[in-house]
């Protein structure tokens, strides 16, 4: 799988943006390892193969106020449960306009879970993963 973790990103889930949580993204793409060792080999053959699969983690800071990230996810909790699958967006530098170097990626995901990994007297944050969900893997766009 490759993995590559961003720090200046624009991260919108269900049409609402992240950015004031701070966020910290890993973005996370690829496919099963299938086992292809022909009959009397002495070493192991592998390929990827099957679906794309793909993730995005995100950690965030903490806000627990009215309609904010910890009410937001709670909704998207029961989504998942619904089994229904939500828009997911990144752009790897929020401040930079939509390119070849500077991409967006673009998903429908589900959030199964999430943590808040932190203790007492540190920042509050929460770890989330967006999976994706519907069978299509992320579409990497270029085009502002």
């Amino acid at each position: 799988m490759a993995v590559t973790t961003y720090r200046n990103v624009r991260v919108t889930f269900n049409a609402v943006s992240w950015l004031s949580y701070h966020p910290e993204v890993t973005l996370v793409r690829g496919f099963p390892e299938i086992d292809i060792t022909p009959m009397g080999s002495t070493g192991k053959k592998m390929i990827g193969g099957g679906v794309e699969a793909w993730e995005v983690r995100c950690r965030l800071f903490l806000d627990v106020a009215d309609n904010a990230i910890d009410e937001q996810l709670s909704g998207l909790l029961a989504d998942a449960q619904a089994g229904t699958s939500r828009t997911m967006a990144l752009i790897l530098d929020k401040d930079a306009a939509i390119s070849a170097a500077n991409p967006e990626y673009q998903g429908s995901g589900m959030i199964f879970d999430y943590t808040a990994p932190f203790k007492v007297g540190d920042v509050a944050v929460i770890d989330v993963t967006i999976k994706g969900s519907d069978g299509i893997a992320i579409i990497r766009d270029i085009t502002p």
